[in-house]
């Protein structure tokens, strides 16, 4: 089984469970026939239950060596982490386990009966475990037993936190405490048990038993609105964008209810981390954004609106009012599930709609089947595709089958008719057409694989996140280097190390870039970025014509609209020999970007070409980025003003004015420069977008 074939996490999970039942029934039993053979044992009992222990953990053995020889055929990556999880799982399990038996022989006379309490005590921990699973905030869980559950599965980096040390230790006094009484070791026991109830009481500090209560403590701003209870950490989040973001989630629920036909009537209740590692540290899931529609409560990391999850989680919770039961979802169909929330949702992707989307992934040749989707299927495929085809369907049948329909199919956990309409779907998409360009950009975000079919998920999850964090260039670039021997097949891996190499001025970097380069697995939009590369490379050298060539070659390979402006940016740059130098200051600055430094060199840009936009739009730019939205938008004006290189420079400084009228408040201008960004658009989803955003501010006028 994927991902159950290595030493990692989730064999060291199944481990602990099978461990925990067999070890709590063989514990009973062996203290029984102990206690028989040696009747004065069981008033000493301690050397008994080591002695029961010590067969538990050799028990253990035998399967780690295993899967140690399984690394034969499957690609093993991080022992270390491996060995850690299965000492801090199933070693850990096999003694609480064994204490949970050893005690309920020695309470219990019956062998039978102490078995049955034994099973007993470990059922109603897994139980208790899921029941806070579903009363309490986080999306993780901590158990004697199991050990840990990490909660989404598409929160990959998984392994070794100070929560699980600290609930794996204090399962290990709980446990011991409770064998030094049975045993009557009174002192020890007591001593024992009093580091196991401080540790519990601490767990909402150190991040495996969070409560409401903790969660408030560390978000303690809070807006409230018609439809949204929002909380969030007011020292990361100013009150003047908490309402900003409290806003967008009224305009997104509004949305959601029209199309859906149906709203709850009681307050959805979000929670706004500022970080991902700070979701991670209280609830799990950090690089995930989650909802417990049974609860009506979203979880979300930190984002300037608009917010760019906030519709899809809304949707889970408003389409849990209308499921009702325990869950407020059909769990026998995750397509479902997930389908209507994207449906509903209607993300757009390099400038495409959602219909254009499910085409591009027939052309590529990357569509699942659409049936196993609304099974069990869809963990078997990528989100980014399994969501997009899904929510197509949904989408459609949304719109010609009416709401009704949908809340109907939803609640029954199953759409009538489905062969039929999936046919009629199919012929939609027939006549759906995809730019050919947009379609090669798609493939790279099409391109990654689901999780269970990716080696060393976790672990390259987890070197990834640490990576990004490491300020040391030497320590990044040996990282980047061992994540991709971890992952060959993902050339993204390969170009991300080549990167961490130029920056140390190694000179490795440029053979690893055409390692990356000609790598079978590449694609457009990741050639374009190696290519570009090469273009810096020579742009710092000063060498001009080896910098235009590769500009121009990378201009060549489809990466989106975004990409594509700013190497005509840097083309324009490399043109005006007067500007050059304090340009090449801006664009090719590396490590961490300074906003003082920034300034400064397009100020003297400004000064050095004052009737020409480019110079104002970038620091129109670097305002709004920064959150300067009045000081952003004269800059802005401007540049569209004086004008810019291009259509593309005109239509993206027309949605930065956009933006920062909506989030200067003044949504009279903001509606005009939408209306005007619409009359620009280049594509169905740039159109999309931009209605969105007019009909946005009309609502909140």
């Amino acid at each position: 089984m994927p991902l159950f074939h290595v030493l990692g996490y989730e064999f060291s999970a199944a481990m602990a469970l099978l461990a925990s039942f067999a070890f709590a029934h063989l514990g009973s039993v062996f203290s029984h026939e102990a206690a028989s053979a040696h009747p004065s044992e069981r008033a000493l009992g301690a050397g008994g239950f080591a002695r029961v222990l010590a067969v538990h953990l050799a028990l253990l053995v035998p399967p780690l060596a295993l899967i140690a020889l399984n690394a034969a055929r499957v690609r093993a990556c991080d022992w270390a982490s491996g060995l850690a999880l299965y000492a801090l799982l199933p070693g850990v399990s096999a003694v609480c386990a064994t204490a949970a038996g050893f005690c309920a022989a020695r309470l219990v006379r019956r062998a039978a009966r102490a078995t049955a309490a034994a099973i007993g005590v470990v059922l109603l921990s897994l139980g208790w475990g899921a029941l806070r699973l579903y009363v309490d905030p986080p999306l993780s869980a901590y158990d004697p037993f199991l050990g840990f559950f990490p909660g989404p599965l598409y929160d990959e980096d998984v392994g070794v936190t100070r929560a699980l040390l600290a609930s794996r230790a204090m399962n290990l006094a709980v446990a011991l405490g409770a064998v030094a009484l049975a045993t009557r070791r009174r002192l020890a026991g007591a001593a024992l048990l009093a580091a196991g109830a401080f540790l519990f009481a601490a767990g909402g500090r150190l991040g495996f038993r969070v409560t409401f209560a903790d969660l408030d403590r560390a978000l303690p701003g809070r807006v409230e609105t018609a439809h949204v209870v929002m909380r969030f950490d007011p020292a990361r989040l100013s009150h003047r964008d908490a309402r900003a973001l409290a806003r967008d989630h009224e305009w997104r629920h509004a949305q959601v209810a029209r199309l859906l036909g149906a709203a709850p009537a009681a307050k959805i209740k979000s929670y706004v981390f500022p970080s991902a590692q700070a979701k991670r540290r209280l609830i799990g899931a950090g690089g995930t954004s989650v909802a417990k529609p049974w609860r009506g409560e979203i979880f979300l990391n930190q984002a300037d609106p608009p917010h760019p999850v906030l519709r899809h989680e809304l949707a889970h919770a408003l389409a849990g009012a209308v499921h009702g039961g325990a869950f407020g979802v059909p769990l026998g169909s995750l397509g479902l599930i997930e389908g209507l929330a994207t449906a509903l949702d209607e993300p757009i992707a390099e400038g495409l709609t959602l219909h254009e989307q499910a085409r591009a992934l027939r052309d590529l040749g990357r569509a699942p089947r659409l049936s196993s989707l609304f099974g069990v299927g869809l963990l078997a495929e990528a989100p980014s595709r399994s969501y997009a085809f899904a929510g197509s369907f949904l989408r459609w049948v949304l719109d010609t089958k009416g709401s009704a329909f949908v809340r109907a199919a939803y609640k029954a956990g199953a759409v009538p008719g489905f062969a039929a309409l999936e046919r009629d779907w199919q012929r939609f998409l027939d006549g759906v057409t995809v730019d050919p360009a947009a379609r090669e950009v798609l493939r790279e975000r099409f391109r990654k694989p689901s999780l269970f079919s990716r080696p060393c998920a976790h672990d390259v999850a987890l070197l990834d996140a640490e990576a990004d964090s490491e300020r040391d260039t030497a320590r990044r670039a040996a990282l980047r280097e061992r994540i991709s021997r971890f992952d060959p097949g993902d050339p993204a891996r390969l170009a991300d190390w080549g990167r961490a190499l130029d920056a140390l001025g190694d000179p490795r970097a440029e053979a690893v870039g055409e390692r990356a380069l000609a790598h079978p697995n590449a694609t457009a939009p990741l050639r374009h970025r190696l290519i570009e590369d090469r273009g810096d490379a020579a742009w710092r050298k000063g060498d001009f014509p080896a910098a235009h060539a590769a500009y121009a070659r990378a201009r060549r390979e489809p990466a989106g609209e975004a990409a594509d402006r700013l190497l005509r940016a840097k083309i324009f740059a490399l043109d005006d020999r007067a500007a050059e130098p304090i340009l090449r200051r801006f664009f090719l600055r590396e490590g961490e970007r300074d906003a003082l430094l920034d300034a400064l060199a397009l100020t003297e840009l400004a000064a050095l070409r004052p009737i020409d936009g480019f110079p104002r739009y970038l620091l129109g730019r670097q305002l709004f980025l920064r959150g300067h939205f009045a000081e952003a938008l004269p800059h802005l004006e401007a540049a569209e003003r004086l004008g810019l290189p291009d259509a593309g420079f005109r239509r993206e400084c027309l949605r930065l004015l956009a933006l920062a009228a909506w989030r200067a408040g003044d949504l009279a201008r903001a509606e005009r420069f939408a209306e005007r960004a619409l009359a620009l658009a280049a594509s169905p989803g740039d159109r999309a977008e931009w209605r969105d955003l007019r009909d946005r501010a009309r609502w909140e006028r």
